[in-house]
């Protein structure tokens, strides 16, 4: 198969994740092309191990898993916390191996059953027609029994028999016996057991059934019977060297960089890794078994891990853009009842950044919802709670009338003006006075597609926007009242500001990247950040990330004073309303004052 060829194959049943899909593709046609060549030339190619790099949820396991069905390949997942101590890695991996192997004699044997599945089926059916029509003790088959058969055959292949009860000799069931054995003792353990799974093979009963569960189990006997268990013991055998599939989830759990522990490393975590990688190279040149690894945590991985002869491909696997995302919610409505008035379309473009299982959850949430507002159909209504619920978490008590209501109100009003107001800001969704998990307020701003760039504009926008709520504040009720409700947003306002200057470029410093992304793993980012300027430059950095911050927030307070009439009538509203939906928002807004027109990237379907 080509890799285009293997790719449709995998659209089938994996939504989305087209340069994933494509990449595991390529690797699974250079495994086969390794597999044309000489014998003596094949040992020399090693096949290429993949890591798969991206968030949870978008799929990583199920394109393994898909992928090596495809190819008929055995296929074995392990968590990377299976190596847990110095010793026993390389006994884990030969447990994982013997695991991997019984799957594929299986699968082998599974396969071959299908074969002769037929010829099964012939068979038991003239065992229920000798138990039906017993011949005669003459021994001479008459012309009536004969056309008696020939009728009782074709009832059985209708299923007018099916209900009839017959007695009817079977294979007794064996008794699925498992022997634990300490570590070290494995193969004693498989010897005992295979040893006792041949006691009592043979042996058989009488069983009274209904002909429909006997033929059932009479094809099942019949094509056991007709397979070669050591020639397909050893097709296995070689399947599995030339097409195993190990899938290790998690592998950031054991592959974090070595010598960034407290006191140099050197701890078991490290001997750990060290083992590890040592059975890895014990895959190169004289086996096909290709190893898949998956991580959200790609930073952290050590860099042997990375080196050819290991994981020599690193594919990556975003969340899904909006086509995904429709695609994968047109996959999970298949089984609701979902209104006509749900646009898929309309929610894809709402939750940027969800995964496949934000998006089944979303859906999931939507259907509890939809079930306990006792619907008939999931509605807009259940579809907007589920993203809120989703996004930020359980829905709270409303506060009554007080004082603190209205604070929080003009808190709310005081973001939600600052990003109808200002050119660069996302456009607002809603405001609401609802408390979802440690927010007492909240306001929504519609979501875009991410943006690999992004501008010193909406960096300062996204700053004015975070500083509205505080703004408000100190605007309407004084310095005296200012709150602690503006605390997150104050933290997310100096990282913001700080990264301008440190990192891109954007300040008076110049175009100067002042600060490395690369900390120590274990240790936490904050820890041991090391000084890489003088203090001169130190001191000129704060006060750049001071100038921002203060320019931006003057800025929003001669916003909020210049809006005060419409903020004070926006503020009674949603005190009344407790929820303000955007383009409400911006109609109340535009009564006022000029409300400009924002360009928004709008992809397409």
């Amino acid at each position: 198969m080509t890799p285009q060829e293997i790719v449709s194959e995998l659209d089938n049943h994996i939504v989305g994740q087209a340069g994933a899909k494509r990449a595991v593709a390529i690797a699974l046609r250079n495994r086969w092309r390794r597999q044309q060549v000489a014998d003596g030339l094949r040992q020399e190619i090693t096949p290429k191990n993949i890591l798969m790099i991206g968030p949870t949820g978008v799929g990583k396991t199920e394109i393994a898993r898909r992928l090596a069905r495809l190819a008929d390949a055995p296929f074995i997942k392990v968590e990377a916390t299976k190596f847990t101590e110095v010793g026993y890695v390389g006994k884990d991996v030969d447990s994982i191996i013997r695991d991997l192997a019984e799957i594929a004699v299986k699968q082998a044997r599974e396969s071959e059953v299908k074969k002769l599945r037929m010829r099964a089926e012939d068979a038991a059916e003239e065992r229920i027609l000798d138990v039906l029509l017993p011949p005669a003790r003459t021994g001479d088959v008459a012309t009536e029994g004969s056309n008696a058969r020939q009728i009782f055959r074709k009832k059985l292949r209708e299923g007018q028999l099916d209900d009839k009860e017959i007695e009817i000799e079977l294979l007794d069931a064996k008794p699925q016996l498992e022997i634990m054995g300490p570590q070290g003792m494995e193969e004693m353990a498989e010897q005992l057991r295979g040893m006792f799974s041949q006691m009592g093979q043979e042996r058989r009963k009488t069983r009274k059934l209904k002909i429909k569960d006997a033929l059932k189990q009479l094809v099942d006997e019949e094509a056991a019977k007709l397979v070669n268990e050591e020639e397909t013991k050893t097709r296995a055998l070689s399947n599995l060297e030339q097409n195993g599939i190990v899938f290790i989830d998690e592998i950031d759990a054991v592959g974090r960089q070595r010598g960034t522990g407290i006191g140099g490393g050197n701890d078991e975590r490290e001997q750990t890794l060290n083992q590890l990688l040592t059975e890895m190279d014990g895959f190169e040149g004289n086996t096909g078994i290709i190893i898949i690894a998956a991580t959200n945590r790609a930073d952290v991985l050590d860099s042997a891990l990375l080196r050819p002869g290991r994981f020599d491909r690193q594919v990556q696997v975003d969340v899904p853009d909006i086509k995904g995302r429709l695609e994968v919610l047109q996959v999970h409505a298949r089984d609701k009842k979902i209104s006509d008035e749900v646009s898929l379309e309309v929610i894809a473009r709402r939750t940027p950044g969800f995964s496949g299982a934000d998006l089944a959850n979303l859906l999931n949430e939507a259907a509890i919802l939809t079930a306990r507002r006792r619907k008939e159909a999931m509605t807009m209504l259940e579809i907007d709670a589920a993203v809120d619920r989703v996004v930020a978490g359980m829905e709270g008590t409303p506060l009554v009338d007080s004082k603190s209501k209205r604070l929080i109100a003009y808190h709310e009003i005081g973001h939600a003006v600052i990003g109808t107001l200002v050119k660069d800001h996302d456009p607002v969704q809603k405001v609401t006075l609802v408390p979802r998990g440690q927010a007492q307020g909240l306001t929504w701003f519609t979501p875009s597609e991410d943006q690999g760039l992004i501008s010193r504009a909406q960096i300062m926008a996204r700053i004015q926007g975070a500083l509205g709520g505080r703004a408000a504040e100190e605007v309407i009720f004084g310095d005296a009242e200012i709150t602690t409700g503006a605390g997150n947003d104050l933290q997310q306002v100096t990282g913001m500001a700080r990264q301008m200057v440190t990192r891109y470029g954007m300040s008076e410093l110049g175009p100067l990247s002042l600060e490395s992304q690369q900390g120590e793993v274990f240790l936490g980012g904050g820890w041991t950040n090391r000084s890489e300027y003088s203090e001169v430059i130190a001191a000129r950095i704060d006060g750049q990330v001071h100038d921002i911050v203060i320019q931006c927030y003057e800025k929003a307070c001669r916003i909020m004073r210049e809006n005060r009439e419409v903020i004070d009538r926006l503020v009674d509203l949603l005190i009344e309303k407790e929820t303000i939906d955007g383009d409400e928002f911006r109609q109340i807004m535009a009564e006022y004052t000029v409300v400009p027109e924002k360009e928004r990237y709008v992809p397409q379907l």
